[in-house]
């Protein structure tokens, strides 16, 4: 079949097109400059100390971001304390994202979230603070998302990755959950997020599933940040408690 001028010129515009996209995005995702920008974003809006090992973007057969070594540590905790660490990460943007601003999906491997103890003064539990109130003053909502495209992220998924709560007293047990599945979906710093997670309960030993809003992140003390939905615990194991025996399912 004889190709026409039209249908020739038209090919040679989409490949124009092409390379012109390819040029640019590699000169926006050159890997100095993303690591900078990546850093940067993170220490502000958690208002920490955040540093990357490696960083490096490849753009064939579609645009990928992988980094290693993630540390992100809070001003005010010690050197050995850290917020968030993951030993590699990878982000899909997805070239329309991108050009908004955005990114796809984030996909993140041995990840570690510490949950500080409580600052003084702060309520151990949501019901504590709930009972200070006055019953005349409104609670607090979260911030509703507006209409449009706010999020910074469509999707951050992590597997194997562990929540680890420090306790308030020099001599409490710090607890940690194995969580073997965790989504977050339209994730923002500034306003509540969808999430399903899988964790494994320390005490007693039992498979949690979780699901609901998250948000929005409170850097200054993470275990304040809202939370909200249900959960279902099952194969609960009190034999994993010395002095007690049987088993429990709780929704």
């Amino acid at each position: 079949m004889r190709l026409t001028r039209p249908v020739i010129l038209g090919a040679a515009t989409l490949a124009a097109v092409a390379l012109v996209c390819a040029v640019f995005v590699g000169v926006r995702l050159r890997d100095g400059t993303v690591k900078r920008r990546v850093t940067a974003a993170l220490a502000e809006h958690l208002n920490s100390d955040v540093s990357i090992d490696t960083l490096s973007v490849r753009l064939f057969p579609a645009v990928r971001i992988v980094g290693t070594g993630l540390v992100i540590r809070r001003h005010q905790d010690p050197p050995d304390r850290t917020l968030i660490t993951a030993t590699r990460f990878t982000v899909e943007p997805g070239l329309w994202h991108l050009l908004r601003g955005r990114a796809r999906q984030v996909e993140m491997e041995g990840l570690r979230f510490t949950i500080p103890k409580r600052p003084p003064g702060r309520p151990r539990l949501i019901e504590e603070a709930a009972n200070d109130m006055p019953t005349s003053a409104p609670r607090p909502q979260p911030p509703v998302r507006p209409t449009g495209d706010h999020a910074t992220l469509e999707r951050l998924i992590a597997r194997d990755a562990e929540l680890i709560y420090i306790s308030s007293r020099p001599d409490g047990p710090t607890r940690v959950f194995k969580v073997s599945e965790v989504e977050l979906v339209e994730v923002s710093f500034e306003y509540p997020m969808e999430f399903q997670a899988v964790l494994e309960n320390p005490s007693p030993k039992g498979r949690l599933e979780a699901s609901g809003r998250f948000g929005p992140f409170e850097p200054a003390d993470p275990g304040s940040s809202p939370v909200e939905g249900g959960y279902v615990f099952t194969e609960g194991d009190f034999n994993s408690i010395p002095g007690l025996e049987g088993s429990v399912t709780s929704s």
